[in-house]
């Protein structure tokens, strides 16, 4: 019985074309599915929704992360009539964009204090200016150089959506004809959300356009002694497509650890290409072309394959092992990626043998009669004796890796893992140059959250348990700056007193606006606490979080509430 091998063998060498035709058709097919490729940012690539710390996170994001898209406005003085009348016009319209919650920038403030009027010369401006508070100018107007427009967004929307929102204000900024000497730019986090992705795309072309580059150099290097030097980069651009292409239909999106893929898969590529190239290269010059075919179809497919099951295992476990979704999209992508390479390679050199008739190169011939040796030959001859000479002393080489196994196993524990994204972009990206901008105005925005549920977050047991927890938190830990939740809401409307009856805080509820309740509730029974953080480095975040946690479990609840 003929194995399948064989009847591939068959159908390559008895019709070429159609197998050429139907591959062509495949490739077409893998850019269109490419197309259909998304970039991946934001908390889904870190954690599985079905566990329960990544259900709590998504659940909280969905229900309270709230994100602001702030403009910069830029200029020799901001602070004319003319641009105050601009601020007051975009912020109007922008209020009417879908998602937008409000815009507020100091022109509101402006206004405010000249009986909701804009003032209409210089003078007046700086007369309100000089009598306004400087801290509640300081984040809106951190100079007569630079103001700030904050755009609030609806709370739970996906990264998609905030994407397509800054779009939308980009262009909109665009035309809106922002006056003389006036430069405004779209900041803050959906912004850079947006800025990455952009980037994540441009690094992703330029990692695969280096990798093709570094690879066509070596194997001109390596591999001139054969016919159509570059054959085996063709047929791993063409399995990269095609994992592209599996990508793009399976839904699979791009994360920066995704991206890290490409590079492997196509030093896998270029081996199994290789190959199957060098193997029909050597075939023809004993056989003919058609034998030559078949001989490497049948007798080096099977091997290869065995070869190629043995790296998508590692790959495989790694997908099942993974501890965040972008790891096990990185196996999935490092496994799929691998299996097309091997089919690309098995399919497209073959083929391309069998259309063009193959023909090997004619060996050199040295003055004295024999074959030259290739520089490819050399490198065969120096693997094969470092191979020989590491069998020869196998137990101390197994001795020394299991040594540096342990070893690593030992210190894997205080590897650092590294989720800001920050820290995952070229520090002159314009995205992250003008959210620095803002983040110095503003200052830190890292928080810590502490996500409660109760059967009444009205409960005056549960509000005191919610303020005694943050005042005695702040006291302890002097990196954290400051706490927001709903108790210092309703304390902040209620004269700095925090209600004792049902009644007294139903009275002060009522004189909340929905917009600040929103905030920091969902429903009647779920709350959030923020907690400010100082810029630290994530080992202290870390260590923070954990005595937090510790806290939490003695710092006890009443029946009928958690907080976590």
């Amino acid at each position: 019985m003929k194995s399948p091998y064989e009847y591939l063998a068959d159908l390559i060498v008895t019709r070429p074309r159609l197998v050429a035709c139907l591959l062509v058709l495949l490739l077409i097919g893998a850019f269109i599915g490419s197309s259909l490729m998304e970039m991946k940012t934001g908390n889904e690539t870190y954690v599985y929704k079905d566990q329960p710390d990544g259900s709590l996170l998504l659940h909280f994001d969905r229900e309270f992360s709230s994100d602001s898209i702030i403009l910069i406005v830029e200029g020799q003085d901001v602070t004319t009539p003319d641009v105050i009348r601009y601020l007051d016009e975009i912020e109007e319209k922008l209020r009417n964009q879908r998602y937008v919650t409000g815009a507020i920038s100091f022109a509101d403030a402006l206004k405010d204090a000249n009986g909701g009027v804009l003032p209409t010369s210089k003078g007046e401006i700086n007369e309100i200016l000089a009598k306004m508070p400087s801290d509640t100018m300081s984040q809106l107007l951190p100079s007569n150089t630079m103001a700030m427009v904050s755009i609030p967004l609806d709370s739970g929307l996906s990264s998609d959506t905030q994407v397509e929102i800054v779009d939308n204000i980009q262009k909109f900024i665009d035309f809106s004809g922002t006056p003389a000497g006036i430069t405004v730019s779209v900041s803050g986090s959906p912004a850079f959300s947006a800025g990455m992705r952009d980037d994540m795309g441009n690094n992703m072309r330029t990692l695969i356009s280096l990798a093709m580059v570094l690879m066509v150099v070596a194997v001109m290097l390596l591999f001139s002694h054969v016919r159509y030097t570059l054959l085996p980069v063709f047929v791993v651009f063409c399995g990269i497509i095609l994992t592209f292409g599996f990508m793009g239909l399976a839904g699979i999106g791009i994360s920066s650890i995704v991206i890290a893929a490409f590079p492997v898969l196509i030093g896998i590529g270029i081996d199994y290409a290789i190959q199957f190239h060098s193997r029909i290269d050597d075939e023809a010059r004993h056989y003919p072309l058609d034998v030559a075919v078949k001989r490497t179809i049948v007798n080096y497919g099977p091997a290869v394959l065995l070869a190629m099951i043995a790296t998508s295992l590692g790959f495989i476990a790694l997908t099942l092992l993974a501890a965040a979704p972008s790891l096990g999209d990185f196996g999935v992508i490092c496994t799929v990626g691998v299996v097309w390479c091997y089919l690309a390679a098995l399919l497209y050199v073959p083929t391309f043998a069998m259309i063009i008739n193959y023909k090997p190169k004619p060996a050199k011939i040295k003055k004295d009669g024999s074959e030259s040796t290739n520089l490819m030959a050399k490198y065969d001859k120096l693997l094969g004796d470092t191979a020989a000479a590491i069998a020869k002393r196998a137990l101390p080489v197994l001795l020394i890796l299991a040594m540096f196994a342990v070893i690593g196993i030992q210190i894997d524990q205080y590897i650092v893992i590294d989720t800001d994204e920050d820290s995952m972009v070229p520090p002159d990206m314009p995205a992250k140059v003008s959210l620095d901008k803002v983040s110095s105005v503003v200052g830190s925005t890292d928080k810590i959250n502490i996500y409660i549920k109760a059967d009444s977050i009205r409960d005056p047991e549960t509000l005191k348990w919610i303020d005694d927890f943050g005042k005695y938190t702040l006291n302890k830990n002097t990196k954290l700056r400051e706490v927001a939740s709903l108790a210092t809401v309703i304390r902040d409307y209620n004269d700095g007193v925090l209600p004792t009856t049902i009644q007294e805080i139903n009275e002060v509820w009522e004189r909340i606006p929905e917009s600040t309740l929103k905030r920091y509730t969902s429903g009647q029974t779920e709350t959030i606490m923020d907690f400010t953080m100082d810029p630290i480095s994530i080992p202290q975040i870390q260590s923070l979080i954990k005595d937090m946690e510790k806290d939490l479990d003695w710092f006890v609840q009443h029946p009928g509430m958690s907080a976590e």
